[in-house]
């Protein structure tokens, strides 16, 4: 989809729109079309081959000019043979902060300007990826200084799932209370502030194994 339309994903239905057909898989029965290709065409294809003046790894000012559900697009000036041209990326959710991000709006608005840094690029679609998490300190870097095993420590609950119950110990490092672990009737709430033992740091696998904190 053009990015105008993904902007506008929850008014697309019922909408009647001109598509490319890019992929037929009889076996698989999978058939795959792209509205941007016709929506976009000549932008598209410019976008292309501008990708080429990026490099993996590189950081760029960029402006903000669309949240959505999943993430946010930003659009940055790329130079290629002396011109200079505005292209426009993505910022999946999962990329904006290391702590998990369940709105990005609460995070980015329209207009902001910031620095990313370029994850990914497609030539064949035009697809660029951006990253704002990866130009922050990663919190999982010294997390054995600041986590300690056989002791205790105040977190709070962020959410709750079939085998376990992750708890927020500081901005983007979670851990883990198995279920196992739960006395069941007694299990704390989403939000709830507990004490937890920590029973093992593995900082490389990006793992804390968690109990409930005897009171």
């Amino acid at each position: 989809l053009d990015a105008n339309t993904v902007k506008q994903i929850d008014k697309a239905t019922g909408r009647k729109v001109s598509v490319k057909v890019v992929e037929v898989d009889r076996e698989s029965n999978r058939l795959v079309f792209s509205q941007r290709q016709i929506a976009e065409g000549e932008a598209l294809a410019k976008q292309k081959e501008v990708l080429d003046a990026l490099t993996i790894g590189e950081s760029i000012a960029a402006t903000i000019t669309g949240v959505v559900p999943f993430g946010a697009f930003a659009k940055l000036k790329v130079t290629k043979d002396e011109v200079e041209h505005e292209i426009e990326g993505l910022i999946h959710i999962s990329e904006i902060a290391w702590e998990k991000v369940d709105d990005p709006g609460q995070y980015l608005k329209v207009g902001d300007s910031l620095k990313v840094k370029v994850v990914g690029v497609d030539r064949e679609t035009g697809k660029l990826t951006l990253s704002l998490k990866q130009l922050l300190p990663d919190p999982w870097e010294h997390v054995l200084d600041i986590f300690e095993k056989d002791t205790t420590v105040k977190g709070t609950v962020a959410r709750v799932s079939p085998y376990g119950i992750f708890v927020t110990l500081s901005p983007g490092i979670e851990g883990l209370i198995h279920v196992s672990k739960i006395t069941p009737g007694a299990e704390p709430k989403v939000g709830e502030e507990i004490s937890c033992l920590v029973e093992d740091v593995k900082g490389d696998a990006r793992k804390i194994s968690l109990s409930m904190a005897l009171t």
